[in-house]
């Protein structure tokens, strides 16, 4: 049997205090290992116009089977009517794979 399977989420979050409160409840609920979160601006389509504004994104590590219960879970703190949360596959060097399952189960 092979290493589990694991995955970067790429999370939306409206602002920092936003990002920063959906992590901590990420990781208390032990379904990510650990995250990033990066601020910058972004333009994007929605509901027929292009919006423009600063926002902050998060790179969890986590496994694909988590993301339904991610989404439920952010879903209450996350101030857009339709939060990203995308599914990425990982691989990576040996330690930081350990590290993962060891976080991750």
């Amino acid at each position: 049997m092979g290493m589990p399977e694991f995955c970067r989420m790429l999370i939306s979050a409206v602002n920092r205090k936003e990002a920063e409160r959906m992590v901590d409840a990420l990781l208390e609920a032990g379904l990510v290992a650990g995250a990033f979160i990066f601020e910058g601006h972004s333009r994007y389509h929605w509901k027929g116009k292009i919006l423009s504004r600063d926002d902050c994104n998060i790179s969890a590590f986590s496994k694909p089977e988590h993301k339904d219960r991610i989404l439920k879970l952010i879903r209450p703190i996350h101030s857009d009517e339709c939060p990203i949360v995308a599914v990425l596959p990982l691989d990576g060097n040996e330690c930081f794979m350990k590290w993962l399952e060891a976080n991750l189960g």
